[in-house]
C-alpha cells in the first residue's frame, strides 16, 4: 500500500507542478492588476467603480497565488522544498512590485483641482489652455510677466498646478510671468495621464508655442521649473526644444530604464534594475507612450543652457543628481539641501531658495 501511495505521489507531483505553476502565474497577474487599480486607487482617492473591480481582482490574484504556491511546493522533493519556498516568495514580490506600479501609472485616477487658486495669494491670472501636438487640451493659470520672461512651471506625479502655488508665488513676485500647467490626464486637464510623466516633451512643446505668442514675453525669455515628474519633464523637453533657456528641476530621480545606470552596482542594484526593466517596459505597452531619452543624456544635450538641480534628503535624489551633474558640469549645478523632503526645499528654505532660484533664473536670461 505505502510503495503504491509513493508511485502515485511520484507520478502526480507533474501535474501538480504544472497546475501550481499555472496558478501562480494567473495570480501574479491578477494580483498586480488588483493592487494597481483597487489597492492604490483607494488609498489616493477612496472608493470607485474602478477601485472595487480591482479589489475583487486583488482577493482572487491572492487566493490564486496561495493555491499556486502550495502546489508548487508540494511538487517538490524532499530537501528542496527548503530552498523552493523563499525562492518562490522572492519571485513573487520581484514580478508583482514592478507590475502594480506599471498598471497604477497608466491607469491615474483623476486628480481634482480644487478650489485654491493664484487669488489667494493675491496674484492676478487668467485662465487659459492651449492643444499640443497629439490634439490634447490643456489647462493652466497664466500670470502676466512684469520683466519680459516668462516660466512654465510643472507640477509632481498625482498632483496638480495647484500644488505649485507657493512657487508659482514665488517666481511672480519676482517678476516673471508663469504658466502653472496641468499636465495631462491631472487637474482640468485632458488626455490620459502617465505618472513617469513620458508625454510630458509635447505637453511642454505647446506650453512655451502659448508664450511666445504672448505680448508680455519679449525676445523668447522662457525658462522651465518643474518638481519632481515636472522637473524631469522639464529637463528631457529642454534637450529637444532650444526655445527653454534654462531649467530648474527639483527631485530628479528616475523615469526610464537609461536612468538606472546610477544604480549601485551590488545585489540590490540589480534587483532594482531588474524591477525597473519590468516596470517600465510593461508601462510602455500599457500606455502606448515611447519612453523619453534618458536623464543623462538629456542633460548633456541641454549642452550651453544652464540647468539647477535640487536635491532633499533622499539619498536617491543626491546620488542622482551628483551623476546628472558630473555628466554636464559646464552647465549643470547642484543645489543639496539635506533636511528638505521631497521637493520640500522651498518649504525648508524658503529665503535661500527664493535667493538662488531667482538668481539662477535672473542670471540665464538676463533680466537684471
Amino acid at each position: 500500500m505505502g510503495a503504491r501511495s509513493a508511485r502515485s505521489d511520484r507520478r502526480g507531483r507533474p501535474l501538480r507542478l504544472l497546475t501550481g505553476g499555472g496558478a501562480w502565474c494567473v495570480g501574479v497577474l491578477l494580483t498586480a492588476a488588483g493592487a494597481g487599480l483597487g489597492v492604490a486607487r483607494v488609498f489616493d482617492s477612496g472608493l470607485s467603480a474602478v477601485a472595487v473591480v480591482g479589489l475583487v481582482v486583488f482577493a482572487l490574484g491572492l487566493a490564486l497565488l496561495g493555491t499556486g504556491i502550495v502546489f508548487v511546493v508540494r511538487g517538490i522533493r524532499g530537501r528542496w522544498k527548503i530552498g523552493a519556498i523563499p525562492l518562490v516568495l522572492f519571485l513573487t514580490l520581484f514580478l508583482i512590485a514592478p507590475l502594480s506600479l506599471a498598471v497604477y501609472a497608466t491607469n491615474v485616477p483623476p486628480t481634482p483641482l480644487g478650489v485654491a487658486t493664484p487669488a489667494d495669494r493675491g496674484l492676478a491670472y487668467e485662465d487659459v489652455s492651449f492643444t499640443t501636438s497629439d490634439g490634447v487640451t490643456l489647462d493652466a493659470w497664466f500670470i502676466p510677466s512684469r520683466n519680459g520672461s516668462a516660466i512654465v512651471l510643472l507640477h509632481g506625479a498625482g498632483s496638480t498646478r495647484a500644488n505649485t502655488l507657493d512657487h508659482a508665488e514665488v517666481l511672480a513676485q519676482s517678476g516673471y510671468g508663469v504658466l502653472a500647467l496641468d499636465s495631462r490626464g491631472h487637474g482640468a486637464s485632458g488626455g490620459r495621464a502617465m505618472d513617469f510623466g513620458w508625454h510630458g516633451a509635447r505637453d511642454l512643446e505647446a506650453a512655451v508655442t502659448y508664450l511666445e505668442e504672448r505680448p508680455e514675453v519679449t525676445e523668447g525669455r522662457i525658462a522651465a521649473v518643474g518638481l519632481s515628474m515636472g522637473g524631469e519633464q522639464a529637463i528631457t523637453a529642454a534637450a529637444s526644444d532650444e526655445r527653454i533657456l534654462v531649467v530648474v528641476a527639483e527631485g530628479v530621480t528616475r523615469r526610464v530604464q537609461a536612468d538606472d545606470v546610477w544604480l549601485p552596482r551590488h545585489l540590490g542594484g540589480w534587483i532594482q534594475r531588474g524591477m525597473d526593466w519590468i516596470m517600465h517596459g510593461v508601462a510602455g505597452i500599457l500606455s502606448g507612450a515611447e519612453p523619453p531619452m534618458g536623464l543623462r543624456d538629456a542633460v548633456v544635450a541641454i549642452a550651453s543652457r544652464p540647468v539647477l538641480l535640487i536635491a532633499g534628503e533622499s539619498g536617491d535624489e543626491v546620488t542622482a543628481g551628483r551623476y546628472y551633474r558630473d555628466a554636464a558640469p559646464q552647465n549643470v549645478e547642484l543645489w543639496e539641501i539635506p533636511e528638505a523632503p521631497h521637493i520640500g526645499g522651498l518649504a525648508a528654505r524658503p529665503e535661500e531658495w527664493r535667493q538662488r532660484v531667482i538668481g539662477f533664473l535672473d542670471q540665464a536670461l538676463k533680466t537684471q
